[in-house]
């Protein structure tokens, strides 16, 4: 029998157009002082993804790993309305995989639910390991 388990993290999800920035890294121009324009994250993401990291890694039930495919369906409810499902995605499963401790090449996210809920945003997770 698989288990299924859930978690929820409170607060609002980034929008995709508001994850990553432009960083400059090493070496720097000694004129213009700017480096290799690379994306990095923005700092309110990485603190959704600890949150959810650590939410997830302290819900996981006891002895469950995650096997070769994990089901993962995903519910948003969002301050705003008209958002696009998939645009905190690729920021969640990263949370994810930080909490499970592997590799999330094996996930298979669904949004299952994307509603506006200004009073109380939030993200439900529910994962599952497909039977093989």
């Amino acid at each position: 029998m698989a288990v299924r388990w859930e978690v929820t993290i409170a607060g609002n999800q980034p929008s995709v157009n508001d994850t990553y920035t432009v960083v400059h890294h090493p070496p720097f121009c000694p004129s213009c002082r700017r480096g290799i324009p690379r994306l990095g994250k923005k700092p309110h993401v990485e603190t959704w993804q600890d949150a959810i990291a650590w939410s997830v890694k302290s819900a996981r039930p006891r002895g469950w790993m995650p096997a070769r495919r994990t089901r993962i369906e995903i519910e948003w409810y969002t301050e705003r309305a008209g958002r696009d499902a998939d645009g905190p995605l690729k920021a969640l499963l990263d949370g994810i995989k930080v909490g499970l401790g592997c590799d999330d090449k094996g996930f298979l996210p669904s949004v299952i639910l994307n509603e506006k809920d200004k009073l109380n945003p939030r993200t439900i997770i529910r994962l599952e390991n497909v039977d093989e």
